[in-house]
């Protein structure tokens, strides 16, 4: 009886804990990524060969799918360039004769690629962490093999011929392989790369969003949490006001380089510091937030629903729902297109044309219902920005208001905010609705019932 106790019990707490894990993220999900080389004799039994032109070794079964097209290979664990045989063999050093050597002249005969000019690996982890930044987990979730140009260190100007995701059966297949070079015989590829001291390597790392963490990773099932169920009111108060605000820009400087591009080394030894400044990156979210890490900016939600005729009402600091723009004539798209013509640089093959984007608007109000104690953000100013004779920022023109009704709502709720060193996530739908963010107002003035019924309308 007490058995069976015992085991009911473990079974409802094992429940219990997977439920928790699938219903509540990390406070902190990374991505890691560490070069380990060639030269450093703990990593040997990764560039065992047993064959001069390395066959039997590790990257030359890793690089046989690709070559043979049984996989397709990117250059990075999000995304990146899609990477082709003959960029990686001329990376590899293949060259054909009659080609222009730098201090070595035209080659009289064809050079073949090599893969003794593989000088290491970029393993990739997924790391999560609590809210004091203590490691809660780290898994292995793939690697690229790197090459180098002449001393070069592999760190900072390694070539990256390909990623290989352990997501991928058919590279799971090879690295679940005995390797044959480890010092325990038994020992898979994959068991040695996870026992790799990761600490000791200086770790690149990455703010990434739990969702993008699942994607990268089969050990990975959180999911972030979306707002909930949300409406306006259906009437306000007798001090109700409508408040528009300016969104405070931040000054970039050198110190918000990691932060800015959401790189980072050592950050162990940063975390504490840039949770202190949190605070100084609350208004992040309205510009700031890179799609490879799975977050989203409000400016590009934003210029992006435009860019899908959403309904959008002419600039009015007054009335501001006045005007309904004819979104097919009047509203004025932010994205500007061009072509570029590109060459093959190994091959000299014409490629596709690329089709290059610019934006020179962004979000630079907000317009809030104070209800009482409760504030909610009802629409947003995109603005164009300003500049002088010499391409100088010198302010914007603001042109056009977006409501925040609940198709536009949803989109923001499904996307995740930039807030780094603020524990656990936040969409932008529930950033904006914390008021975290920092704006200065530009007016106030009270609103009836009347009138809010009216926007209302718009907002349904």
């Amino acid at each position: 009886m007490n058995k069976l106790f015992f085991s009911a019990i473990t079974f409802f707490v094992f429940c219990i804990t997977g439920f928790a894990q699938q219903e509540m993220p990390p406070a902190y999900v990374m991505i890691e990524e560490v070069v380990v080389s060639a030269t450093d004799p703990r990593f040997a039994p990764l560039f065992y060969s047993t064959s001069e032109n390395g066959e039997g070794s590790l990257v030359y079964d890793l690089l046989e799918l690709v070559k043979t097209k049984k996989i397709e290979a990117r250059s990075n664990i999000v995304g990146g360039y899609k990477m082709n045989w003959s960029y990686i063999e001329h990376q590899l050093g293949k060259r054909e004769k009659g080609t222009w050597l730098f201090a070595e002249g035209v080659i009289q005969k064809d050079i073949p690629y090599s893969l003794q000019n593989v000088k290491g690996y970029c393993l990739f982890f997924i790391t999560s962490r609590d809210q004091n930044f203590n490691l809660v987990s780290r898994v292995f979730a793939g690697l690229a093999p790197l090459t180098k140009w002449n001393n070069d260190t592999l760190l900072i100007n390694g070539c990256r011929l390909a990623y290989f995701s352990l997501k991928e059966p058919l590279v799971s297949a090879i690295l679940e392989r005995r390797c044959l070079h480890c010092p325990d015989s038994s020992m898979t590829y994959l068991n040695f790369l996870r026992q790799i001291p990761i600490e000791d390597l200086n770790p690149g790392s990455h703010f990434i969003t739990p969702d993008l963490a699942g994607l990268l990773s089969d050990k990975f099932n959180y999911k972030s949490p979306a707002s909930g169920l949300f409406s306006y009111p259906e009437s306000v108060s007798g001090s109700a006001c409508v408040v528009m605000k300016e969104i405070e820009d931040f000054d970039y400087n050198y110190s918000f380089f990691e932060i800015y591009y959401n790189t980072f080394f050592n950050i162990s030894e940063k975390i504490n510091n840039i949770q202190k400044q949190a605070t100084s990156y609350f208004n992040f979210p309205f510009l700031v937030g890179r799609d490879i890490y799975g977050y989203s900016s409000v400016s590009s939600v934003s210029i992006n629903i435009l860019d899908q005729c959403h309904d959008a009402y002419e600039f009015d600091s007054l009335r501001f729902f006045s005007h309904r723009l004819n979104s097919e004539k009047d509203v004025v798209k932010a994205y500007k297109y061009d072509t570029l013509e590109r060459i093959d640089p190994y091959t000299g093959e014409m490629l596709p044309d690329t089709v290059l984007a610019s934006v020179d608007y962004s979000v630079v109000r907000i317009l809030e219902l104070h209800n009482g104690s409760d504030i909610f953000p009802i629409a947003l100013c995109i603005g164009r920005y300003i500049y002088d004779e010499n391409y100088k920022f010198i302010g914007y023109n603001p042109v056009l208001w977006i409501p925040i009704d609940q198709q536009f709502l949803s989109i923001l709720d499904s996307s995740q905010a930039y807030l780094p060193g603020y524990p656990y996530q936040k969409t932008l739908w529930g950033y904006l609705r914390s008021g975290m963010y920092k704006g200065r107002i530009l007016s106030e003035r009270p609103i009836d019932n009347g009138e809010w019924l009216q926007m209302k309308e718009v907002l349904e």
